[in-house]
């Protein structure tokens, strides 16, 4: 078995939203619920965070901070302790159609655009830096925040 901390380069699909983020209102009860409400809480600097991504790429600095999925039926994945936004940001580029009834119709527009673009130099895969778990991470993200 691998000591943590160490880092991994992880497929977007494999990281999911952190379901009790302290950045929410509430303890979401899905993805889906997690990322509608990033979207309420956080829409102009998840917006923002979308845009940087297109034009950008990910950054190769600040890496997200995940531990493996405490979710029995995602055994495989890791949940991001920290990165919720650039993780929403790109769901949201990958499907618009998550932040339908949600952002303004100007906003989704710009969110499709920002998508098409996407599409041509996707961001398939993340670097973070891996925990055992929630405990072990703490102090690092509240240094960071």
């Amino acid at each position: 078995m691998q000591q943590t901390p160490y880092d991994k380069t992880i497929d977007v699909s494999l990281l999911l939203l952190d379901n009790i983020n302290p950045r929410l209102p509430d303890i979401q009860e899905s993805q889906h619920d997690a990322i509608k409400s990033m979207i309420k809480v956080q829409s102009d600097r998840v917006m923002g965070m979308a845009q940087h991504l297109v034009k950008y790429g990910p950054s190769r600095t600040n890496l997200l901070i995940v531990i493996p999925s405490e979710d029995e039926d995602e055994p495989d994945a890791f949940q991001v302790l920290d990165g919720n936004r650039r993780l929403t940001a790109i769901k949201l580029l990958e499907s618009p159609s998550l932040a339908e009834g949600i952002l303004s119709s100007t906003s989704m527009q710009k969110l499709r655009k920002l998508s098409t673009e996407f599409q041509k130099k996707p961001i398939k895969e993340l670097r973070c830096t891996v925990y055992a778990d929630r405990a072990e991470a703490d102090p690092w993200i509240e240094l960071i925040h």
